[in-house]
């Protein structure tokens, strides 16, 4: 008999083990700093880096609302996706490797300021794709060492997209078979966590960083437009509203029932709903998300005040 007790013993050891500990911030000095300045040409407004909390939590089609805005290059060098975060233990250990090959410059040296220096090179790198006076637009489906986003990128704007971990761990599931419902469960816990610290460590951030819903961009996509708009300084007057209602369906797994990724840009469906699919799952599903991850989506947001 399947029991609330039984799946929560089963899966208690792999949730235990999933909990999140991020590393603390980095010493970066002024000389670090103002060079990333120089390197990635103050002149130029601030990239926005749009990070989802995890693979099918809508940044194709919250980027595809943006990138119309006339001051936003989207994915310059048809960079579709930049996972640069995820290279900070490899770009930490190259400077900790730096700094022990000639000990004398660990004093002169901050113990990351390797960081912002790869961050501004990358960020120069992009707009030497875009036009003279654009803003670059990115995207990374992922949040794996958000927390330092800063410490690499301090002149850019961080735009984090949640989704409901229930529509996520189902598209993902459908999407890639060979994943276990469970593990896809325990990957949106341990990026909410991320998300819910980063939050808290970048509030004070408050024309920089911004964390939007990836259902109020379905829902009221001209509001969502609008308010990504305000918190990073780009001038609604001009963008294209006439188009917005136009804007086509990519990367979707809910067109296909195999649940194949749509990557061919198709008309919005007028019924298109990307939300509440898993609705359908059994109740031994709906147990196991629960136990795994029922707290977590309740801090975020989502579930309150659902009966499921």
């Amino acid at each position: 008999m399947i029991t609330t007790r039984n799946v929560r013993k089963h899966f208690r050891y792999i949730i235990d083990s999933q909990s999140f500990e991020p590393s603390t911030g980095g010493e970066i000095s002024p000389a670090a700093l103002n060079t990333a300045a120089t390197i990635r040409d103050v002149t130029r407004g601030p990239a926005i880096m749009l990070h989802g909390i995890m693979p099918r939590s809508g940044t194709v089609y919250v980027g595809e609302l943006l990138k119309h805005h006339p001051d936003l290059c989207a994915y310059p060098g048809d960079i579709w996706e930049l996972p640069f975060l995820e290279r900070t233990n490899d770009i930490e250990k190259v400077q900790s490797e730096f700094l022990w090959s000639y000990t004398q410059n660990r004093s002169k040296i901050a113990n990351d300021d390797f960081l912002p220096l790869f961050g501004a090179a990358i960020v120069a790198y992009l707009h030497n794709f875009a036009p003279e006076g654009d803003r670059i637009l990115v995207k990374i489906s992922g949040v794996q060492f958000l927390h330092r986003f800063f410490d690499f990128f301090p002149y850019e704007n961080l735009l984090l997209l949640i989704r409901d971990g229930r529509d996520v761990v189902h598209s993902t599931v459908k999407t890639w078979p060979q994943i276990r419902f469970w593990m896809a469960c325990l990957r949106w816990r341990r990026a909410a966590s991320m998300c819910l610290y980063v939050n808290s460590l970048y509030e004070q951030h408050d024309s920089a960083y911004w964390m939007g819903r990836f259902e109020d961009a379905v829902e009221d996509p001209v509001n969502f437009v609008a308010s990504t708009c305000r918190h990073f300084g780009l001038d609604p007057g001009i963008y294209p509203w006439d188009t917005i209602g136009s804007i086509p369906v990519q990367g979707s797994s809910s067109m296909k029932e195999s649940g194949e990724v749509q990557w061919e840009p198709v008309n919005k469906p007028k019924d298109f709903q990307p939300s509440g699919k898993w609705r359908n799952w059994s109740s031994y599903r709906k147990l196991v998300f629960k136990i795994i991850v029922g707290d977590m989506l309740q801090k975020m947001g989502y579930g309150i005040e659902e009966e499921w």
